[in-house]
């Protein structure tokens, strides 16, 4: 995370970027048993950036506040590959229940990409006799 905040008289300009690359990996056994035949690998892989910018008063009496914009650019692919074969041969070696049937795999994958964009205000009126 990179952060800076600048000081210009009873202003600052703060800024804050963060930036995540996040990838994971799941194998699941689905059929739960000793023989390794049915099977599910899982990958996601996450990049996401984000960027805040804010102007707060600062040493304020009478009113406080922050003023900012904030953006979001995120990108992800998820890839599924299910193996639903009869036998995986490479761990056990059985025929399969069908003469000529072989495992099936199918493969899908997902991308997806997300920006978000948000402009805020933040008010403190402090009020005394």
């Amino acid at each position: 995370m990179l952060k800076f905040d600048w000081q210009f008289g009873d202003l600052s300009l703060q800024s804050t970027t963060p930036y995540q690359d996040a990838e994971l990996v799941e194998r699941r056994d689905l059929d739960a048993n000793q023989i390794d035949s049915q099977a599910q690998i899982a990958t996601v892989d996450l990049d996401t950036i984000t960027q805040e910018l804010r102007i707060v008063n600062n040493d304020a009496r009478l009113w406080n506040f922050i003023a900012g914009v904030f953006f979001s650019d995120s990108d992800s692919l998820a890839a599924l590959q299910t193996d639903l074969g009869p036998f995986n041969q490479q761990v056990v070696d059985l025929q399969p229940t069908v003469p000529g049937l072989t495992a099936l795999v199918a493969d899908s994958n997902t991308r997806s990409s997300q920006e978000e964009f948000a402009i805020f205000f933040h008010n403190r009126f402090d009020l005394s006799d």
